[in-house]
């Protein structure tokens, strides 16, 4: 029963990194102790927490993103788009560098494939 939750797994957890594209390009290059993998897994796929961005990029710097920055909109005195009104001080928008190789997923990317940063 330990094997299904992939923050307390050993054997299967090649498989689970696999899954989740794990290691990525900044965690590929550092050796890591099954703890710590396990942890990174957590934040892939299991972490819940509140709307702020401290929290968010703390799980970006967890998942290998440290140079990533949030941008947010609450601050503008007015909206970049007049279209949605002040709507737009509720979104935020995070910035990962070039290097980071990130690709897009929408909701038609494939269902079996890899959950990639």
């Amino acid at each position: 029963m330990i094997e299904m939750n992939p923050t307390q797994s050993v054997e299967l957890i090649n498989l689970y990194e696999k899954l989740c594209g794990l290691p990525d390009k900044y965690l590929a290059n550092r050796a890591q102790t099954r703890e710590e993998r396990q942890q990174v897994l957590d934040a892939k796929v299991n972490t819940v927490g509140g709307i702020n961005a401290a929290f968010f990029k703390k799980q970006l710097e967890i998942l290998g993103y440290p140079t990533a920055t949030i941008e947010q909109f609450h601050h503008l005195d007015s909206t970049p788009d007049p279209s949605w009104g002040n709507k737009w001080r509720y979104y935020w928008r995070v910035n990962v560098p070039a290097e980071a190789n990130v690709r897009w997923i929408s909701c038609s990317s494939s269902c079996n494939g890899a959950i990639v940063p």
